[in-house]
């Protein structure tokens, strides 16, 4: 017998080896891939509900400073309306099916907290509406409940409203 001094080839072991070393670092990879884009997920839905927040703060904050008096009424768990009494075409529609809101307000002449529960409306007149509101909204994401932002914020008017 002649031994074969040309061995240019694999062995089956040698081809199993590469293969499982390739398959396991595939797997790290594809698992990092997943981890990173769930991170990004919670991150994306933790912004925009900041974002929410600070949206219906900052329709809240025009309410204050610009209405003689106003309502606040909540007509279900994700959605806020603001009304100015007077100038009713001034009402504003706040919400997004994919949040739900709870809100809380204390006028600062008053020592009571008012919490805005669904339909119940708050009617802020004479110095409560013209002075500074202490406001507290969380606003939890429907799908995950993990997912919540609380702002607490004061809100001033510096001058009267315009009538």
């Amino acid at each position: 017998m002649r031994h074969i001094q040309n061995q240019k080839g694999l062995t089956l072991i040698e081809l199993l080896a590469a293969m499982a070393i390739l398959l396991t670092t595939c797997g790290l990879f594809f698992s990092i891939f997943i981890s990173v884009f769930q991170t990004n997920d919670r991150i994306q839905q933790k912004i925009t509900a900041q974002q929410e927040a600070n949206y219906i703060v900052s329709a809240l904050t025009k309410m204050h400073q610009e209405s003689q008096e106003y309502v606040i009424n909540q007509p279900s768990p994700s959605e806020i309306e603001l009304k100015d009494t007077k100038h009713p075409m001034n009402a504003v529609k706040l919400g997004n099916t994919g949040y739900e809101y709870s809100f809380m307000i204390t006028p600062a002449n008053s020592k009571e907290t008012k919490n805005i529960f669904m339909n119940e409306k708050v009617t802020l007149t004479g110095p409560d509406a013209q002075t500074h509101l202490h406001v507290s909204l969380t606003v939890t994401n429907k799908e995950n409940n993990k997912d919540t932002f609380t702002i607490v914020t004061t809100i001033s008017r510096m001058t009267k409203a315009p009538d």
